[in-house]
This record gives C-alpha cells, sequence and structure tokens, in this order.
C-alpha cells in the first residue's frame, strides 16, 4: 500500500493533480468495463463475446493455448487482440527473435501477466520475474499463473525500485541472459536513469515510450535516449496494421466490430524503444 502511494504522491508532483486524477480514472474504468465512451464499451463487448467463444483461451499466435482470467485487470477491451493472438504484434515478434539467446524475461508493469505468464506458457522463456505496482495487478498475475500451472516460474514483485539490477542479482538472475520488457505509463524516463543502463547494459530492453503522457515527453524521450546510447544499439519500434480477414471467427462480425476487435485502444500510434547491448 505504502508503494502505490509514494508512487501516486511522485506523478502528483510530476504531471499535477489533474493530469494524475485522469489517468487513474481512465484505469479504473478500463479494469472495471466501465468506460464511458461508447466505443470502449463496444469493443469491452467484443471482447467478452469472444472469451466465451474461445473459453477464455488464447487461440492463435505465440501465446496459444494460454487460459486468460474472466476479467483483464488492466482493459477489458484488450481480449479480442489478446485472444487472436495479435496484440502487440510488433513486440511479439522481436521477442520471438530475442529469446533464442535468452531465456529470462523481466516484465516491468505487468499488469495481468499477459507477458509475464504467457511467455513463460509458449516455453518462449524459462521464468519471468514481474513487477506490478497495484495489488490487484499482482493477485491477477498469480492467479494466471496457477490457472496455467506455472505459480514455481513466476515471480511476483512490486513496483520495481531504482535500483532493479541488483533486486534481480540478488534473486540469482544473470543479467546477460534477461529480456526486460517496460511498460510503465511514462515512469520509464526516471526508471532507466544513467547509473540503471549502465548496471544493465548486458540486458535486452524493450520500452513501450509514453512521451505523450508528458508535458516534457519529448525532451524525456531525447535524454533517455542520448544517455542510452551510452551502452546500448537504439531501434525505434512502431506499431503496424492489423489484418482480421484470416480469422474465421471474425468473419460474421461487421467491418466496424472487426475494426474495434483490432484496436488496442491507444490514443496514440504506439513506439517502443529497443535497446540492445552494444
Amino acid at each position: 500500500m505504502m508503494n502505490v502511494v509514494r508512487k501516486t504522491i511522485r506523478f502528483v508532483r510530476r504531471d499535477g493533480v489533474v493530469a494524475t486524477s485522469r489517468r487513474a480514472l481512465k484505469r479504473i474504468q478500463f479494469s472495471l468495463g466501465l468506460a464511458n465512451d461508447p466505443v470502449e464499451k463496444r469493443r469491452v463487448a467484443l471482447s467478452r463475446e469472444l472469451f466465451g467463444e474461445f473459453g477464455g483461451r488464447v487461440r492463435y499466435g505465440p501465446m496459444a493455448g494460454l487460459k486468460l482470467p474472466g476479467g483483464l485487470y488492466w482493459s477489458s477491451g484488450d481480449g479480442a487482440p489478446m485472444l487472436l493472438g495479435i496484440y502487440e504484434r510488433e513486440v511479439l515478434e522481436a521477442l520471438q527473435e530475442i529469446c533464442a539467446t535468452r531465456r529470462t524475461l523481466v516484465n516491468l508493469g505487468a499488469a495481468d501477466g499477459y507477458y509475464g505468464v504467457g511467455l513463460v506458457k509458449n516455453g518462449m522463456f524459462e521464468q519471468s520475474y514481474c513487477f506490478e505496482l497495484m495489488p490487484k495487478g499482482r493477485a491477477a498475475i498469480k492467479e494466471l499463473a496457477v490457472a496455467n500451472g506455472l505459480e514455481a516460474r513466476v515471480h511476483v514483485f512490486g513496483a520495481a525500485d531504482a535500483d532493479l539490477s541488483s533486486v534481480l542479482v540478488t534473486e540469482g538472475v544473470n543479467l546477460g541472459d534477461v529480456v526486460i520488457l517496460c511498460d510503465i505509463e511514462g515512469s520509464e524516463f526516471e526508471t532507466f536513469h544513467a547509473e540503471a543502463l549502465a548496471a544493465l547494459k548486458g540486458t535486452v530492453i524493450i520500452i513501450e515510450v509514453h512521451d505523450f503522457l508528458r508535458d516534457d515527453g519529448r525532451e524525456q524521450l531525447r535524454t533517455l535516449k542520448e544517455r542510452a546510447s551510452a551502452w546500448f544499439e537504439l531501434t525505434e519500434m512502431r506499431m503496424g496494421a492489423r489484418d482480421l480477414s484470416p480469422f474465421p471467427e471474425c468473419q460474421r462480425f461487421s467491418d466496424s466490430d472487426r475494426w474495434l476487435m483490432a484496436s488496442e485502444g491507444r490514443g496514440e500510434l504506439m513506439t517502443w524503444l529497443r535497446l540492445d547491448p552494444k
């Protein structure tokens, strides 16, 4: 609980009360499926329909076979692309390449455990270390791990602190075997400070970039790239097109519904920053 309070105070100091409150409200609405936007409501309804048809299991893509919980903690509207195996396709494709040489996943902002559990379930990684600020999220990850028989290989922690590398080493993790997947809603600019990047220089890092959530986002992103370039080769990955036409289960839906089922509900075209050791 204290971690939540401390992080909320930091968000308020950084972004102000109004921006912090809006972000928190949006997260609560998504997690409960109560978004006021009729488009988001339709996304949630379509995801629930597909969830029932698929019996809650991912049917396609690298995550095929993963059993999802009845209600997603982070966003109920993302269920359809997850079940179809196209959610954050660019990230999945990068991870499929990287896992050939690295077998430990560290997931910052692990939310429901979709990656932290799913990538162990499908054999891409041998174990995962999931860091999640919210208690409800940590409970969801543990529940998902148990449902998929992976509780011994999925390790759950609270919010990652400024000394992530020391935490991992204390847990016996070989940093040279690690892939870090980060989605922490704008806190990536503080988390990956110069000392942290130097300590993590042997890892591969994929960061979902949220510069658009910060008034100084462009400057923060420029600074992050500059300090990361001392230790890493940088690649930007941009969200691409989604095509539902190959899925027979989606053919009965209208064009509009198919587009919503492919949507990840993002406010902007998403970018990920990939850091590979020099």
